[in-house]
């Protein structure tokens, strides 16, 4: 064989082989235009909280703005635009979306989570766990409810490392369902058990210091709780209607 034959004929066999490979890998690729969205996966951080958020509430948000992947193209799904939605939130703390290679959607969420909800004369909104303000929704949470004097700078700066320290204890977290502040900004608590209202007296002040509410109710609750175990639990809850432990050195209880 000629040598410009060999070279020739060598040049044809790459071809071929070039030729099959890529045959072989279009065969076997799937069609991408024929695959769509069938499943939605949405993960929910802390959704065993009280949380507002549920995979019918984001599932919803996605359908009323037009822009649930379900039944598209892998290739058509903005996770952009899945994210941007859900972030514009005021539920949300953060998002981010992703497509697996089946091409079904994943949405993983951490949501805001409400510590309090104020209800005054002319606002109700709710305090979340980083001290922000949420607005009220449709749906409802068992959180502590304050009520009574209260500015939005107050509920930030001293209801909420308040109900900060309420809520990391157990027994108070359960024992106390409401705060309620005086005019003169006098500090009330109301019990779930028993007929009577708590008086703390006045928060001290913040200047930017959350401890000190932190510090000064810890101490009110821990003569509080010795209150309950040594003297109302021998003469009766029922006994007293307010019970003010203002001062260190005393407790006042009126029938």
């Amino acid at each position: 064989m000629k040598s410009w034959q060999y070279i020739l004929f060598s040049v044809l066999n790459v071809v071929l082989a070039v030729y099959l490979v890529l045959a072989v890998t279009a065969f076997n690729t799937p069609d991408k235009s024929a695959e769509r969205c069938e499943n939605i996966e949405i993960n929910i951080t802390e959704g065993n909280t009280n949380g507002f958020l549920t995979e019918k509430n984001i599932l919803s948000m996605l359908q009323q703005h037009n822009i649930s992947p379900l039944g598209n193209v892998p290739d058509s799904i903005n996770i952009r635009e899945v994210e941007k939605l859900l972030k514009a939130s005021p539920l949300v703390k953060e998002a981010e979306a992703s497509v697996t290679a089946e091409g079904n959607l994943i949405i993983d969420v951490e949501q805001r989570l409400p510590i309090m909800r104020v209800k005054t004369y002319n606002d109700d909104y709710y305090i979340d766990e980083s001290g922000n303000i949420m607005p009220p929704t449709p749906y409802n949470v068992d959180v502590i409810v304050a009520t009574g004097y209260i500015s939005k700078n107050y509920a930030r700066q001293y209801l909420f490392p308040l109900a900060t320290t309420i809520n990391e204890d157990e027994l108070w977290q359960q024992q106390i369902e409401q705060i309620n502040i005086l005019a003169n900004r006098g500090v009330e608590l109301v019990p779930r058990v028993g007929n009577h209202i708590i008086y703390i007296g006045h928060l001290p002040a913040n200047n930017g210091e959350e401890n000190n509410i932190a510090t000064f109710i810890t101490k009110k609750l821990d003569r509080l709780e010795k209150f309950y175990k040594y003297g109302l639990a021998r003469i009766g809850w029922e006994k007293f209607n307010y019970i003010n432990i203002e001062y260190d050195n005393q407790i006042i209880c009126k029938k």
